[in-house]
C-alpha cells in the first residue's frame, strides 16, 4: 500500500465519501482511458466497496482474468 500512496494519485474521493453518508450508495462512471483499472483497484485497497459492469472480451483467457 506505501507504493501505492506514493505513486498513485486520486482525486475528489470526498464526493463518493459525501453519497455513501446518504446511505443510498453512489454510481461512478468512467470513460475506458488511462489506467482505469488501476483507479479501480486502488479505491478498492481504500476500502471503498467496488462493482462493475463490463462485456466479455474476445479472448476467454482475458475475460476469465478480470472474473
Amino acid at each position: 500500500m506505501e507504493y501505492i500512496e506514493k505513486n498513485v494519485k486520486i482525486l475528489n474521493l470526498e464526493y463518493i465519501d459525501e453519497g455513501l453518508k446518504q446511505g443510498k450508495g453512489v454510481i461512478v462512471v468512467t470513460a475506458h482511458l488511462g489506467n482505469w483499472e488501476l483507479g479501480g483497484v486502488v479505491v478498492s485497497m481504500k476500502g471503498y466497496p467496488i462493482s462493475t459492469v463490463a462485456l466479455a472480451h474476445k479472448s476467454k483467457v482475458v475475460t476469465n482474468f478480470f472474473y
